[in-house]
């Protein structure tokens, strides 16, 4: 009797999925294709469930394609060789970089779309499906998940628009010796733990290529930014069964770019965040404000907005192919609801909250537009998973949202700007024209905690001179003793009218676990400035790029770490007195500097410009202007990274 039941049952979900494939499309190569797998699962290899796996990964593929560049066989050629070109810490080198960036600019946009439904062949698509059963009926977690689970989490053939290959079978040739136990144990979290930090990919913001890479590339190449790292993770888990995801948002809620990163999925359907950073868990940085995160998946989200209106609005490309689902409940997060009324659904059926990321507005969460009103779900209000996080100086915690409605491509303001702060309250910002303000500002971006960090490190520093390069009878400069007021403050030294040969920046001993991140260091006789060659001591600690404290480029800078008695100085040739120092920790060169053009801005229903003005100190100042709403500033000179802010009470509050 139970033969002949799942003899049944296997006829039946044949049939579904004769008529599915017939019925979704009529390309006679795909029709073949899917017969042919379901002619393998009821015959060759009989088994209901890869029959119903088949069925899923065939109902999910309309929109699955694959992006390959013009000029392929030129990166594969380089991807080959380029495990030859890295430097003593395992990254490549600029040498790499540069041959990376060669490729893309001489493609130019030039990419071929290669579609799942027509070019996907049997034998690859059993050999998935077969690889991915094959781990997962071995993982003793499996017992504790539905079939949904794992149709969802472990076995999609692709997890972007990467170029279609055997990944798992690539994957699983590079066997950690300490994966069997704690696979025996179902240990999940320690066996994607070894996984990751075994693979050898590091963090990297020099690598950019506009299509996703490979496993095989990826596993080549070794360097990538979060989004690439966050695919590669994912294929690596699910390549031994952990239901993996890849989750993101699409902008921070106080700074410029967007972030990916992985979580397990529990039997329960909460996430257990994992990454490449730290101690594997480190996956948001205390003062990154998270506004949403959406899970990626293969399957269609059809319980979605952009699913339910995807014929007839417009979305932004994060959200285009309804693959994201919002999973911001499931993190340990504060969340708000916020409600934007006056809403025109004549415009649009949908309205958007968009956060702002350098010079636009980007769109993070949509909602229905009913009555004229818009609800907006678990909104991040600013607090995120560190319940320390660091406050910009003045600030407080909260994220402003801007509403809006997407058009062909354009975001376009709904109504004023809405500030959620941390205790849940929102305050809707208005300029008020009669009541005028001045605002004086000394940088045009918050004062993110790594660089604050490093200034504060520097204090305890000291600048030494000598007549020999041990520095035997070294004599002080000056010693480091408060934070700077500006960046590049001069100092005066203590002994102005001796000369020495040699001179040097020796580290502070207060902790020997302190690292100094320093971008500048600069010597001056009688206001020139002093150049010679690099000398540094790494007899106590670890020196990386010395080179950087004297080259005149604020964006590079040297580490030191493990005091005492690290140093980096110069040999100046011949003896020179030297009258007044100089020095920057490191920066991303966002304060206000003497000589550069800014322009400030104002929100009132858009960008309105409040002037240009050249700097002559580190501080501007620009007066009437309306208070109650938004400001930006941009440097004219130089530069990318703006960010909003408010102003009450003498303060600049970042957003």
């Amino acid at each position: 009797m139970r033969n002949y039941m799942n003899k049944y049952v296997f006829i039946i979900i044949a049939a579904i999925l004769a008529t599915t494939i017939h019925s979704c499309n009529t390309n006679n190569g795909y029709t073949e294709t899917r017969k042919r797998i379901v002619s393998h699962y009821l015959y060759n290899d009989p088994d209901t469930q890869k029959l119903m796996a088949a069925r899923f990964l065939f109902n999910n593929m309309h929109n699955k394609y694959s992006v390959i560049p013009s000029s392929a066989d030129h990166y594969e050629k380089l991807f080959a060789t380029i495990s030859h070109m890295r430097s003593e810490d395992g990254k490549l080198t600029h040498r790499a970089v540069d041959a990376i960036n060669s490729i893309r600019n001489r493609d130019k946009g030039n990419y071929r779309v290669s579609y799942d439904s027509s070019t996907i062949s049997s034998d690859f698509l059993i050999s998935e499906i077969d690889a991915a059963f094959e781990q997962w009926r071995s993982a003793p977690w499996s017992k504790e998940y539905s079939f949904d689970d794992f149709c969802r989490w472990v076995l999609p053939y692709r997890i972007a628009n990467e170029k279609l290959d055997k990944w798992r079978h690539y994957a699983l040739s590079f066997h950690r010796p300490q994966e069997d136990s704690l696979k025996a144990i179902g240990d999940m979290w320690e066996l994607g733990r070894l996984l990751i930090n075994t693979s050898g990919i590091n963090y990297s913001e020099d690598i950019y290529l506009p299509f996703h890479l490979t496993f095989k590339q990826m596993s080549m190449i070794k360097d990538a930014d979060c989004n690439a790292m966050s695919y590669y993770a994912t294929m690596l888990l699910r390549s031994r069964g952990i239901p993996t995801s890849t989750e993101s948002t699409p902008a921070w809620g106080n700074r410029s770019s967007k972030h990916s990163w992985n979580a397990i999925i529990t039997s329960k359907g909460t996430p257990l965040p994992i990454s490449f950073y730290g101690d594997n868990s480190a996956y948001v940085f205390a003062d990154h404000r998270l506004s949403k995160i959406y899970r990626h998946c293969y399957h269609t989200a059809k319980e979605t907005v952009p699913f339910r209106y995807r014929d007839r609005e417009s979305f932004p490309p994060y959200f285009s192919n309804a693959d994201k689902i919002d999973v911001t409940s499931q993190y340990d997060m504060q969340t708000i609801d916020i409600t934007i009324d006056k809403l025109d659904s004549t415009i649009s059926k949908i309205a958007w909250l968009c956060t702002f990321n350098n010079n636009e507005w980007i769109p993070v969460a949509c909602a229905e537009i009913t009555d004229g009103k818009a609800l907006f779900r678990d909104m991040g209000n600013g607090r995120g998973f560190n319940h320390d996080a660091f406050k910009f100086e003045g600030g407080d915690l909260g994220i402003v949202y801007l509403p809006a409605y997407y058009i062909k491509g354009k975001t376009l303001p709904a109504s004023a700007p809405v500030l959620v702060k941390e205790d849940g309250s929102v305050k809707t910002l208005v300029p008020d024209t009669n009541i005028l303000q001045s605002i004086t500002t000394k940088r045009k971006y918050p004062l993110f905690s790594k660089f604050y960090v490093d200034r504060i490190n520097m204090t305890g520093a000291c600048f030494e001179a000598s007549d020999n390069m041990y520095f035997n009878d070294a004599v002080t400069l000056l010693t480091i003793d408060s934070l700077q007021p500006h960046p590049l403050t001069p100092y005066k030294t203590n002994h102005p009218d001796k000369k020495f040969r040699y001179v040097r920046c020796r580290f502070s001993d207060k902790s020997p676990d302190l690292i100094y991140n320093v971008c500048q260091v600069r010597f001056y006789s009688n206001g020139n400035l002093l150049v010679g060659k690099t000398i540094y001591n790494t007899e106590m600690g670890n020196i990386e790029n010395p080179d950087n404290l004297f080259d005149n480029n604020m964006l590079t800078y040297c580490k030191a770490e493990k005091s005492p008695n690290t140093w980096v100085g110069l040999d100046l040739g011949t003896p020179r007195n030297i009258s007044s120092i100089e020095y920057m920790a490191r920066t991303d060169d966002n304060d206000i500097w003497p000589g550069d053009e800014y322009e400030m801005f104002y929100w009132n229903n858009g960008w309105q410009s409040a002037g240009r003005k050249t700097a002559s100190e580190y501080k501007l100042t620009w007066h009437n202007l309306p208070s109650g709403t938004l400001y930006l500033v941009i440097d004219r000179t130089k530069g990318v990274e703006n960010r909003i802010f408010t102003y009450d009470d003498h303060t600049i509050r970042w957003w």
